[in-house]
């Protein structure tokens, strides 16, 4: 018998080293809490933080220098407390932001301008359908109306009068 050698190729067995293959799988553990993070903070944070109040462009009154500024639309109802409105004379701040409850029962007045807010359904809370009285107003100047939500700014969409 003839004595044969098998030649094989003979393959390392090691995949990577030890050290990449820790390096791997931290960077893999690294993107994929990236990427969970992501995932849920999206879910849980509420993108609104701030309710979208629509208001009207305001309408003349039968009373001379009165507007009547309609809310059209509020995406969630919340408290009148949680709100403040301020008047602008142009660029100016004519009436301060004022809290939507004083404004009810008094009202407020600055620069020879004075705001009142009306409930029809008298729920202390901001819906459609409720409505604000302009006046004091004169006939050259334009005014905006904005609404303030607690201390995030501006609630959205001020209602505009222009003569």
């Amino acid at each position: 018998m003839r004595n044969r050698r098998i030649w094989r190729k003979r393959w390392k067995d090691d995949a990577v080293s030890p050290v990449i293959a820790t390096i791997l799988m931290v960077a893999i553990t690294v993107v994929l809490a990236a990427v969970l993070y992501v995932v849920v903070t999206t879910i849980l944070i509420n993108p609104e933080t701030k309710p979208n109040v629509s208001l009207s462009s305001g309408m003349r009154t039968k009373n001379a220098g009165e507007w009547k500024i309609n809310v059209e639309s509020v995406s969630w109802t919340e408290d009148i407390a949680e709100f403040k409105i301020a008047v602008l004379n142009g660029t100016d701040i004519a009436i301060e932001a004022t809290s939507l409850t004083i404004v009810k029962e008094s009202g407020a007045s600055g620069g020879g301008l004075t705001i009142t807010f009306k409930e029809p359904n008298s729920d202390d809370s901001l819906n459609a359908g409720d409505y604000f009285i302009l006046s004091g107003t004169d006939q050259i100047s334009d005014y905006t109306v904005e609404i303030h939500y607690k201390t995030q700014g501006k609630a959205s969409v001020n209602g505009e009068i222009k003569q």
